[in-house]
């Protein structure tokens, strides 16, 4: 709901959500691999228009809460292009996860004023 993403082409975007929110950013997230791919094994004169959207300064920080691992959606491309970014040595991706009710009973981390103040300085 509301009016999109509004990426900008260059800069650093934050995004916070639970459950199915991590939806909304799977298309951005697919194309982050895509363009991660293109510009570190194709030659540049043979990657599409399209990979040049994003500016080589655009980061998104990425925080997800989810209340259990059965309810995963949409972790497993998160995880693909946290592992593929750091592989080529790029620093435009981090996920933070948090699971809010674990096997074990440890709730995680609480999302409050401090957690975002903290994680946003």
């Amino acid at each position: 709901m509301g009016k999109g993403l509004c990426i900008e082409e260059s800069g650093v975007h934050i995004a916070f959500c639970a459950g199915t929110g991590v939806l909304v950013f799977v298309d951005l997230m697919a194309h982050m691999l895509m363009r991660a791919y293109y510009k570190h094994y194709v030659e540049p004169d043979k990657v599409p228009k399209s990979m040049h959207q994003l500016k080589d300064d655009f980061v998104f920080l990425f925080y997800v809460s989810m209340p259990s691992m059965d309810s995963e959606i949409g972790l497993n491309i998160c995880e693909c292009l946290q592992k593929v970014t750091k592989k080529l040595g790029e620093t435009n991706f981090k996920v933070q996860v948090r699971i809010s009710k674990r096997w074990d009973g440890f709730r995680g981390d609480v999302w409050d004023q401090k957690f975002v103040d903290d994680n946003l300085s």
